[in-house]
């Protein structure tokens, strides 16, 4: 047989095999590459909850927790909780409503300091000054000669 026959076969093959359906090995890889997406997301998805938390203490700290550096977070979070068994973010319900509830309560907390704070400050600011004390020696003592 002529090689050249070969060769000439060997584009068209490589045409039919990339229209075609994916081989049970190229579709378990596209099975495991979607789902190591999807872990990444996520797993991103708790850093931008956490970055949330915290920016709301400092500010700042928005610059940090970008949804590109969260996705990278989550990207190589997603081999580690891969290698050491651990179940996505999505199957601890727990975990979710801790955050949600931090999400809440952080900035109530703040919130609420500070108008208790604010209320002291107003609350002192409407006393009158305490008077110099009459019974002690002072100026009405000296007055008296003693």
């Amino acid at each position: 047989m002529d090689k050249s026959k070969f060769q000439a076969l060997d584009g068209l093959v490589t045409e039919v095999d990339a229209d075609g359906p994916p081989t049970p090995e190229q579709a378990e890889q596209q099975a495991r590459e979607a789902q190591a997406l999807d872990g990444a997301q996520q797993w991103a998805t708790v850093a931008q909850g956490i970055g949330s938390l915290f920016s709301l203490i400092a500010p700042e700290l928005r610059s940090v927790y970008t949804p590109d550096a969260c996705q990278q977070w989550g990207q190589a979070m997603q081999p580690v909780a891969e290698k050491h068994g651990w179940n996505s973010p999505t199957n601890l319900p727990e975990f979710g409503l801790f955050m949600v509830s931090l999400g809440l309560g952080v900035p109530t907390f703040l919130v609420l300091r500070e108008r208790i704070k604010e209320l002291k400050r107003e609350r002192q600011a409407a006393e009158p000054a305490p008077a110099p004390d009459a019974g002690g020696p002072g100026l009405a003592g000296a007055v008296d000669g003693q």
